[in-house]
């Protein structure tokens, strides 16, 4: 490259020796060598636990598995919140996707990052009706039907009737 200042990127760690030549007006030409020591970037990575799909409030855990000279770790979960822990745990708010990223900086000053985005899915809106209404007499059946308000698809209906039954399904009665 020529000029007086030049921009280079180097594509391989390695130890390199820099020569600069330099010609004057009078046609003189003289050189000056420096070694320059270029090093790996660290690896950026990590695993989600339990893993990249849950729901709202749900508390995940972050690990790290980024290189061993790691020394420094800045986390941004994408929903305004951070860490420098090197194994975060995060919770979201809101449903959505969001993409985290871990930015390591090794001992070398070197810097890399990885991201990775997680599914934070909404949780259910339950209630329930009750037939024939919600006051009757003892030893009469009451009829409880479960339902979303949210509109999110329902996988399993469990009942506490607080005098210590229980019952399974969306449709249930009750003496």
């Amino acid at each position: 490259e020529t000029g007086q200042n030049v921009i280079h990127t180097y594509s391989i760690s390695g130890n390199y020796t820099v020569t600069l030549i330099v010609v004057n007006t009078n046609n003189c030409i003289d050189t000056a060598s420096h070694d320059v020591t270029i090093n790996d970037l660290p690896l950026a990575d990590f695993a989600i636990n339990p893993n990249d799909s849950i729901c709202v409030n749900e508390t995940i855990a972050f690990t790290d598995n980024s290189s061993v000279n790691v020394v420094l770790w800045q986390w941004d979960f994408d929903d305004g919140g951070t860490s420098t822990l090197q194994n975060p745990v995060h919770s979201y708010g809101t449903d959505g996707i969001y993409n985290v990223q871990l930015i390591v900086t090794d001992n070398n000053t070197c810097v890399n990052s990885f991201t990775s985005p997680i599914q934070v899915h909404p949780l259910p809106d339950p209630d329930f009706t009750i037939l024939p209404n919600d006051t009757i007499c003892a030893e009469l059946p009451l009829t409880f039907g479960g339902f979303d308000i949210a509109g999110t698809t329902v996988t399993d209906w469990s009942w506490d009737f607080g005098d210590g039954s229980t019952a399974l399904g969306q449709n249930v009665s009750h003496t």
